[in-house]
Formats: structure tokens, C-alpha cells, sequence
């Protein structure tokens, strides 16, 4: 037991010494790492110094130059706001002399500009297919330099007047449908028909030799002009009349087949007499040619029902 005892005591004791050993073993080893760091931290300060003083010369040579830049840009602003506010008052004192050259230019001017308005709408309005386009934007300046004048009797009034009459009776009748040909028709009857009569049935044989399928439709609206203003309706019979002659002649197969469709809805509708038909059908067959056939045979079956209602088989027969 007693040598057990005293092994013990011995590890004890030798591990103790061991501890103690390797703490001043570890104070010394933090201290020599101090004074290294120390000394590395004092040689970086002393490099810093030297090189600070070696390029002190360079970095007051780019202050210089900074400096010398910096005011050079002061001076060039300096004399450019001057040179503005000196302009300035110029235009003021010029501003305010009264110059009656000036007055005159601008009147001038004025009086140009009035002429090259009324000239460009005359350009506009005069020829057939409407003259030089000129955009929206201007025609409102024009029609707004015209309503200002107040003139209803001067000649550019009469002309704004009627190419705006032009423009809506186009633009309702190219809307022209069999669903709404009952509004269309009140809209046509709220312009100035009578002053318009002209551009009216320059619109309905342009629109319906464009689309002949829409012949009934168009047929429809001259026949319920006819109850009320027939003296249109007797224009538009007129003018077909004439194209018809005019086409037949000159052997334009689809001009011809054109009118003579329209004239056939026109006997339907009862505005055209029927021997008007019976004139046309006898031209087609006087001396009968392949196309004369196929429009007579066009003609009949757009009519044809009719004149057959009309005129019997065996009424003017013994």
C-alpha cells in the first residue's frame, strides 16, 4: 500500500512540473510574437515616412497642376456667363426700341401667310380629284382662319361650305347597308340636299360601280329620294342613261353591265318606266354579238320578273 501511495504522489507531482513547464513555455512563445509584430509595425511605419517623403515633390506638382486647371475653367465660365448676360440686354433695349420696319415685315408676313392658305385650299377644292393633299391638321387652320373672317358671301366660305357637303354625303352614302339603311337615310335628308343634288349622284355611281353587288341597296335609297325630292332621283336616271350610251359605244363591257344592272333595280323599284327596258333589251338583240347576249340574259334576270308581271306573255297579241 505505501509504495502504491508513493506513485501516486510522484505523477501528481511530475504532472504538475509538466504544466508548469509548458505554460512558461507558452508566455514565452506570445511574447516573442509581440516583439514581432512590434518590430514589423515599426518598419512599415518607418517605409511610409520615407516614401512620403520621397514623392512630396510629385504630389505638389499635381496640386499645382489641379489647382491651375480649376481656375482656368473658373475664368472660361466666368466669361460665358457675360458673354449670355450681355446678350441679353441687348435683346431687351432691342425689344424695346419700336421698330416700325419690324411692324411692317410682320404685317407683310401676315398677308403672305393669309394668301398661301387661301391658295392651297382653292388647290385643294378646285380640281376633281380633290386638287393637293393637304393634312387634317392644316384644313382645320384653314377653316378656322376663314370662320374668323366672318365673310359668309366671300368666296373661300362658299368653297369650306361645300367641300365639307362633299365629305358627308361621301361619307354616309359608303356607309350604306341593308341593316342600316333606315338611319342613313335620315342623315341624308338632315344635309342640303338641294345645293348638293350634283355631288350626290356623282357618289352613288361612283359607290355603286365600285361595288355592284350593293345595286339593290343603292336602288332602294333613290327610290324612297324619289318620293320625296324626285327631281334628284330624275338626275341620277339621267346620268346612268347617258353612262350606258356612253359605255355601249366605246364597247366597255363592265361599264355597261354596271348601268344596266342599275337600271334593272331601278324598274323594280318603280322608278325607271319599263319601256326604257324593253329600248335596252331590243339594242342588246338588234344585231346580237356574244357579249350583247350575255348582258341582255343579265339584264332579264334582274328584271325580268317584272316586266313579265307588267307586261304578260300574249297581252299586245290578236
Amino acid at each position: 500500500m505505501k509504495s502504491v501511495l508513493i506513485s501516486t504522489k510522484r505523477s501528481k507531482s511530475k504532472s504538475r512540473s509538466v504544466s508548469k513547464n509548458q505554460k512558461r513555455r507558452e508566455k514565452s512563445r506570445d511574447k516573442a510574437r509581440k516583439e514581432e509584430k512590434k518590430h514589423e509595425y515599426n518598419k512599415n511605419k518607418h517605409r511610409k515616412r520615407s516614401y512620403s517623403g520621397s514623392s512630396s515633390s510629385r504630389t505638389e506638382k499635381k496640386y499645382k497642376e489641379k489647382k491651375l486647371l480649376s481656375n482656368k475653367r473658373k475664368k472660361s465660365r466666368s466669361r460665358e456667363l457675360r458673354e449670355i448676360t450681355e446678350e441679353k440686354e441687348v435683346k431687351k433695349v432691342e425689344e424695346l426700341k419700336p421698330n416700325k420696319v419690324e411692324k411692317e415685315n410682320k404685317t407683310e408676313e401676315n398677308v403672305v401667310k393669309k394668301t398661301t392658305t387661301t391658295n392651297n385650299f382653292n388647290d385643294a377644292v378646285n380640281s376633281r380629284a380633290g386638287g393637293v393633299y393637304i393634312p387634317p391638321f392644316k384644313l382645320a387652320m384653314m377653316y378656322e382662319q376663314i370662320r374668323e373672317r366672318n365673310d359668309k358671301n366671300s368666296v373661300d366660305y362658299q368653297k369650306m361650305m361645300w367641300e365639307m357637303l362633299r365629305k358627308s354625303i361621301n361619307g354616309i352614302i359608303n356607309k350604306v347597308n341593308l341593316s342600316n339603311i333606315q338611319n342613313v337615310i335620315y342623315e341624308l335628308f338632315n344635309e342640303n340636299l338641294l345645293r348638293g343634288k350634283g355631288l350626290l349622284t356623282r357618289a352613288i355611281i361612283k359607290a355603286q360601280m365600285a361595288s355592284p353587288n350593293f345595286t339593290h341597296v343603292y336602288a332602294s335609297l333613290i327610290s324612297v329620294l324619289n318620293t320625296k325630292l324626285p327631281d334628284i332621283a330624275r338626275l341620277v336616271v339621267e346620268r346612268y342613261v347617258i353612262q350606258f350610251q356612253r359605255a355601249y359605244k366605246r364597247n366597255n363591257k363592265i361599264v355597261c353591265m354596271a348601268a344596266s344592272k342599275m337600271i334593272a333595280h331601278l324598274i323594280n323599284q318603280q322608278v325607271v318606266h319599263e319601256i326604257l327596258a324593253l329600248e335596252i333589251l331590243t339594242l342588246f338583240l338588234e344585231s346580237p354579238t356574244e357579249d350583247s347576249v350575255e348582258m341582255a340574259c343579265d339584264f332579264m334576270t334582274e328584271c325580268g320578273q317584272v316586266l313579265s308581271e307588267i307586261y304578260p306573255p300574249g297581252k299586245f297579241t290578236k
